[in-house]
């Protein structure tokens, strides 16, 4: 005969392979998830039955545990828009602009850092980052993106919207038409009545329907320059940006490590502006102080000189101020001042000249437009591209060069810039000597 001691053996064996596949039946549904949602509590119960040397059946015996499931974290960028070139002091075109997701299985905070490295060259610059910083105490920019994980297939269609049932949703951080979520990668704006176990949604999501699907929260990141503050002198520099996003440390609850990712580099050009200014005369009443002319250039067929040029008493001398903006960023406020020489009579009628946005400052300069003559003192040029004043009396001659350029206002215009530094503006001017 078998001992009582045998039998309570054989007993708990069968008793304790039973328990083992009553876990394992309650275990197998949840292995079918991709992931949990964070801090879902996974509850498990095992019940032993169990009847006495008799035969009597007794109290059966519970044990229960409970495990909090903790955040892994997940972030992830969209492609950074195209970059970006402006004049030292000039806003740029537009903002950058990325998306940011949160890919993980709960909500998360995320700090956002601006990583933009500039040369030496380069004036400080002030970035601004959008959506506005939702702490304002810690440091750093914060954003929190909502995320949770879809706890069953049955995902329901009505109305207009989707209802999903979902796992331990943070209701907190949703704003029902604003908050925009991507399901499947497709991107849905978050309905009214949305709880913690279900997430309405606008629209038919139903094509991703499954359980385990990651569902996150998607905002778009814009990124901007102040106006004024972006600045290169003479030169021209880059900006190299980028953006990090690290989430909520979560050492403590698991051992997971932060959420982290930074976006592709773009950069910001800012061109700055140089002017290369030169001068240049030729006598146009006796050729002759013109043979030892030196360093020529020809300007529509006419040929002036940097050093050499003679002249005798009453001969008539013009001048040829040549601006140049030999950078990439356009210069302002360009203002060209000349109080000619002792002993010449400044010359103020038609052969008074400005030419505004030569496309071609090269020698020889062909079909350059001198539309800016003036006949009588004070007379001005057309102000939308520049404009002189004139005065043969005391011999001053101020020229407001460029685009918006005004003897009104009193301001200089704008010279372009350009790759290839040819841009410029051709001033021609005369005197007699006496």
């Amino acid at each position: 005969m078998q001992s009582i001691y045998e039998k309570m053996r054989k007993r708990l064996q069968y008793l304790s392979v039973f328990a083992m596949f009553a876990l394992t039946a309650l275990v197998l549904p949840q292995q079918g998830l991709a992931a949990t949602a964070a801090g879902t509590s996974l509850d498990n119960t095992v019940t032993v039955n169990y009847k006495d040397a008799s035969n009597v059946a007794q109290t059966a015996v519970t044990s229960s545990v409970s495990v909090t499931v903790n955040l892994v974290g997940g972030v992830s960028w969209g492609t950074v828009s195209a970059n970006q070139a402006t004049d030292s002091g000039v806003a740029l075109p537009g903002a950058y602009s990325v998306t940011l997701s949160n890919t993980g299985n709960g909500s998360d905070t995320f700090t956002l850092t601006d990583g933009t490295t500039q040369p030496g060259t380069l004036a400080a610059g002030t970035w601004t980052i959008l959506p506005a910083d939702e702490d304002g105490v810690t440091a750093g920019h914060q954003i929190t993106l909502f995320g949770t994980i879809s706890s069953s297939a049955t995902w329901t269609v009505a109305a207009g919207t989707t209802t999903i049932p979902v796992g331990n949703l943070t209701v907190a951080d949703l704003v029902a038409g604003t908050t925009k979520v991507s399901i499947g990668g497709t991107l849905y704006t978050v309905a009214a009545g949305s709880t913690a176990t279900q997430l309405v949604v606008t629209g038919d999501a139903s094509a991703a329907a499954a359980a385990g699907v990651a569902i996150g929260e998607q905002v778009t990141v814009t990124y901007n320059g102040t106006a004024g503050l972006l600045t290169a002198g003479t030169v021209s520099a880059d900006y190299t940006h980028n953006l990090t996003a690290t989430g909520l440390d979560t050492t403590a609850t698991g051992g997971n490590a932060s959420a982290t990712a930074t976006t592709a580099n773009f950069v910001t050009t800012v061109n700055g502006a140089s002017l290369l200014v030169t001068k240049y005369v030729r006598n146009i009443t006796n050729a002759n102080g013109n043979v030892a002319g030196a360093t020529p250039i020809v300007i529509n067929g006419n040929t002036y000189y940097r050093t050499g040029v003679t002249g005798d008493p009453t001969n008539v001398l013009e001048y040829a101020v040549v601006i140049n903006n030999a950078a990439a960023g356009q210069a302002k406020s360009v203002v060209l001042t000349d109080t000619v020489s002792a002993f010449t009579t400044l010359s103020v009628d038609a052969t008074l000249k400005f030419a505004s946005a030569v496309p071609d400052i090269t020698s020889p300069i062909v079909g350059a437009t001198f539309d800016k003559a003036i006949g009588t003192a004070g007379e001005t040029g057309a102000a939308a591209d520049g404009a002189i004043v004139a005065n043969a009396a005391t011999g001053d001659l101020t020229v407001y060069v460029g685009t918006g350029g005004s003897d009104t206002t009193l301001i200089g215009g704008a010279i372009a810039g350009s790759a290839t530094g040819i841009i410029g503006s051709i001033v021609l001017y005369q005197v007699t000597i006496q």
